[in-house]
């Protein structure tokens, strides 16, 4: 074995120094792309790790057995036996052809952008000094695997060197946001369109998406798109996109601690408040519902006496923030008499018919939206434009015009011509059990419920998911749950009102429950999607999903 060991050693030395690039460079973009989904945020960072499938993520046993093998491999040859070190290097070598298998199977990559790209680049070229540097310093023997060794210990420190340049890069970055957050304010008071701020616990990105159908047949207007929703986003969507001619600028605006709302109001200063919700999201970030009221509280803080305030009166929280504005406060309402609020609400598959009241005024309205969870954001968005002078003929044609943004509550249909109720964009409880609802009117069907839980609710996590499963219980036929992180609480409340433990699947092998379950979905079927299920789940089950 020794003899044998040596003579093809050089070959697969080779070798290896060329596979070893591909778990290198998938360890590097892995780390980075985390680091971009959570904003590069040590706050939302920290609150994964929390989570099963962060500590799964970042304890991972690959990074126990590299530094294992690193470490066997830097003192094997102290120990003079070349059978004991081809014993080692041999299981070594399917380590990392393990390793290249992984990326290739689960590949994982950041949004390209000018930071990801230094950040990536900045790690391997490290680690490539750090390698050759500690190379050059190892004793030169006729089979050195030592630098195999350092080679996986490298690789283990592939979280800490990502983590080193984002933090590196972190004050340049902030030099170049303080600049185009000056710029941006400085394009924003030439044009000097109408500002509408719209925050909340849920619902703003909806309110954002259907105030500006309404208010675009009358003026020209621009949104933050998407999920845009902090200051630098707003700040790029203005030097982007606003034009002189933009009458009416409407920003959604996020938040996960304090002081970032009165950040993007410092930016745009709006005269027009919105706040649609105030609640537990988020709940892990911010510490307690009391810090949350005082975050949300920023918008109405900055508004001018001469602005409005419109806030969502069926919320108590909500109510117990009006305070804060030195602007009028106007109310919406689904529940009770407010400024603007609906009665007679009928809610069917595709469509909710309701009375709507402006004032004294009254006149019966539809709008082709799923679930009457949707009405609020309806709501709120006719407060807006009954204050810009709107005729109620002109917002109820605005009304007909509506459509869902992508992922909330749309009706679409699935693979083998099933429906599918899409709500990937984000998962809330009100907004689940509102989803649950809306799922148990087509009692014509099997209702098939998949979702991975709901994220960053702190404390609350477990009342809310045992709340949801117990509503899953009493609506659905089936429930697949695709991350272990909120299993327990959701399969356990949902059995304890009447679900068999057949009826109930948790599994995160995607392909396995493709093949074993989503594949037997017929047209006989609903399917709910509920949170941001995984990339794959979706796109097989509705291929047209982004």
């Amino acid at each position: 074995m020794n003899q044998l060991f040596i003579d093809y050693y050089w070959p697969l030395d080779i070798l290896l120094h060329v596979l070893f690039i591909l778990p290198v460079a998938g360890a590097i973009l892995r780390w980075t792309s985390v680091w971009q989904i959570k904003e590069y945020r040590w706050d939302r960072l920290k609150d994964y790790f929390s989570t099963r499938s962060g500590k799964l993520f970042i304890l991972s046993p690959w990074i126990f057995i590299e530094i294992v093998a690193g470490v066997y491999l830097l003192t094997a040859q102290a120990w003079g036996d070349s059978n004991l070190i081809a014993i080692i290097f041999l299981p070594w070598c399917v380590l990392i052809a393990l390793e290249c298998a992984r990326v290739v199977r689960r590949p994982a990559r950041p949004l390209w952008t000018t930071k990801t790209i230094i950040t990536s680049l900045a790690s391997f070229t490290t680690l490539a000094v750090l390698y050759v540097l500690i190379r050059l310093a190892l004793p030169e023997t006729s089979i050195p695997t030592s630098h195999f060794g350092v080679l996986s210990l490298l690789l283990a420190a592939v979280p800490l060197i990502v983590t080193i340049w984002i933090e590196l890069l972190r004050p340049l970055v902030n030099s170049q946001k303080k600049s185009t957050l000056h710029q941006a304010k400085i394009k924003l008071q030439k044009v000097n369109p109408i500002v509408i701020g719209i925050t909340g616990s849920f619902g703003k990105t909806s309110t954002k998406h259907f105030l500006k159908i309404i208010l675009e047949k009358r003026w020209k207007v621009l949104a933050t798109p998407k999920n845009i929703n902090v200051d630098i986003g707003v700040a790029q969507t203005i030097l982007s996109s606003l034009k002189e001619d933009h009458e009416i600028l409407i920003v959604e605006m996020g938040a996960y601690r304090p002081g970032e709302i009165a950040a993007i109001c410092n930016l745009v200063s709006p005269i027009i408040g919105v706040i649609t919700a105030v609640s537990g999201q988020h709940l892990s970030l911010f510490g307690s519902l009391e810090i949350i009221k005082k975050t949300k509280a920023e918008l109405l803080q900055c508004l001018p006496a001469s602005g409005l305030a419109i806030l969502n009166r069926d919320l108590q929280a909500c109510r117990e923030i009006a305070q804060y504005s030195p602007a009028p406060v106007h109310y919406f309402s689904v529940l009770d008499n407010a400024h603007i609020y609906a009665t007679d609400i009928v809610v069917i598959p595709h469509q909710i018919k309701f009375t709507l009241h402006i004032g004294l005024q009254r006149t019966r309205a539809q709008v082709s939206l799923n679930g009457v969870q949707a009405l609020p954001a309806v709501l709120a968005a006719v407060a807006v434009a009954n204050h810009l002078a709107m005729p109620i003929e002109e917002i109820v044609a605005g009304l007909d015009r509506l459509s869902a943004p992508a992922g909330t509550m749309q009706l679409k249909n699935g693979r083998h011509h099933y429906s599918v109720i899409d709500d990937s964009y984000n998962a809330n409880p009100d907004g689940f059990l509102a989803a649950l609802d809306y799922l148990a009117l087509f009692t014509d069907k099997r209702k098939i419920v998949i979702t991975p839980g709901m994220l960053e609710l702190g404390t609350d996590s477990d009342k809310h998911h045992r709340s949801v499963g117990q509503r899953i219980a009493e609506v659905a036929d089936l429930l697949i749950i695709t991350k272990r992180d909120f299993s327990r609480p959701l399969s356990e409340s949902a059995m304890a009102a009447g679900m068999s433990a057949e009826q109930i699947i948790v599994d995160e092998r995607i392909d396995r429950l493709i093949e074993n379950k989503l594949s037997d979905i017929t047209t006989d079927d609903i399917v709910l999607i509920e949170g941001r299920v995984q990339t794959k789940i979706r796109n097989f089950i509705v291929p047209d999903i982004s």
